[in-house]
């Protein structure tokens, strides 16, 4: 029986003996990673812990909604349970709901939209997983080898944040400075834990010009944030700061999972490592009554 559970009453323990058991564990459903990108969430669980979904909420003009926390791409169902049975089971207090569910889930939703991601199975040689590269992509490594970059002296977190905020930030709405703080946190909590990895590269004069942050999830490394210097568009060094990432874990029974994109541009890039898309379902349930269901879907 699926019971909904506020998070004062929940058992962190089951929670994520439950999610980190799963066939579809992933880092974001950890609670360690929903403290932070959504303190006080609640939680629909199926009896003693067999399977889990957690509900991240907000209210707005005495309305709550179910949203997705930023810097969290799948949630929904952990454990092996359908997904509609989840959602038939999310209160009717919540009139509002925007969900992704992860990869394993199912739904037979009408409104449910098919939103793409892109995985790289690492379990091989870098030979056989460079031979999958584009032939732009092995030609921007190459422009960057050349390019003379380097990845001495370390940069921090806040470092590649910084460097994302002073130029593709600049015309980023959608990110706030709470948000910005919760990736910091996130990164800082996922170093203490062993699970986070830092890439940079540095011009020949020594700026910041790409860094990459990955995050170690159950199955493999999460692409979870990245940064490039505006003059860094035509020298290849996001295409060679990814390459340097695989080298290092190439040979390894574990995936790299560069969180979609949607975007046209962004998909054609991670597509050029020889990527796979793997599909993924966004949900979005509206219970407002009429007529105020017509002004949000």
């Amino acid at each position: 029986m699926i019971q909904y559970i506020p998070h004062r009453a929940i058992d962190f323990k089951k929670w994520d003996a439950c999610v980190t058991g799963a066939k579809n564990a992933m880092v974001y459903g950890e609670s360690w990673y929903l403290n932070i990108v959504a303190p006080g969430w609640d939680a629909l669980v199926d009896g003693d812990y067999k399977a889990v979904m957690p509900l991240i909420y907000r209210s707005k003009w005495g309305i709550q909604y179910i949203f997705q926390p930023p810097f969290t791409q799948q949630l929904g169902v952990f454990g092996e349970k359908q997904a509609n049975s989840f959602l038939a089971a999310i209160p009717n207090k919540f009139k509002l709901a925007d969900i992704q569910l992860n990869s394993y889930n199912e739904c037979s939703h009408k409104v449910a939209v098919r939103k793409p991601n892109l995985i790289l199975d690492l379990n091989h040689s870098l030979e056989e997983i460079r031979g999958g590269y584009s032939e732009n992509t092995r030609r921007n490594i190459r422009k960057a080898t050349i390019g003379g970059f380097q990845n001495n002296p370390p940069a921090s977190v806040e470092e590649i944040i910084s460097l994302f905020r002073k130029h593709r930030g600049q015309t980023i709405d959608s990110l706030s400075d709470k948000d910005y703080h919760c990736l910091s946190t996130i990164c800082a909590v996922a170093a203490q834990r062993g699970q986070l990895e830092i890439e940079i590269l540095r011009s020949p004069s020594g700026d910041l010009f790409a860094g990459a942050i990955f995050l170690r999830s159950t199955h493999g490394w999460i692409f979870l944030f990245s940064a490039t210097h505006t003059e860094a568009r035509n020298t290849g060094v996001m295409h060679a700061l990814i390459d340097r990432f695989i080298e290092k874990h190439a040979g390894e029974t574990t995936l790299l999972d560069f969180e979609g994109s949607s975007n046209p541009n962004l998909y054609r890039f991670y597509k050029s490592f020889g990527s796979q898309e793997i599909v993924y379902l966004q949900l979005r349930i509206n219970r407002l009554p009429f007529p105020f269901n017509l002004f949000k879907s």
